[in-house]
């Protein structure tokens, strides 16, 4: 049987079992991918596929190295609270 040139990332997840956030340790470890998108009835759709010859060169390091984690969204909603609150303060500083 004929070996895939791309994966998807349920198939990566397979080769790197370890890896957590798969997009984001494919930028880590020059894994190449190409995206595909399509509109649907409710918007766009897309999926990202991952060269599969780099999946498997990398598959060592992954496995190796600590998983990394998705990027979190609390600290820039940190941010804008700390901003707000901070306004509402010079607000009543002013009044």
């Amino acid at each position: 049987m004929e070996e895939p040139e791309w994966l998807t990332e349920r198939q990566v997840r397979e080769v790197w079992p370890s890896a957590r956030w798969v997009h984001g340790t494919a930028l880590v470890h020059n894994v190449r991918s190409r995206s595909e998108s399509w509109n649907t009835t409710t918007g766009m759709a897309s999926r990202v596929y991952y060269h599969a010859d780099d999946v498997r060169r990398a598959a060592s390091r992954v496995a190796a190295a600590p998983p990394l984690r998705a990027p979190s969204q609390i600290p820039c909603c940190l941010a804008m609270v700390l901003v707000i609150t901070g306004l509402i303060a010079l607000l009543f500083w002013l009044l």
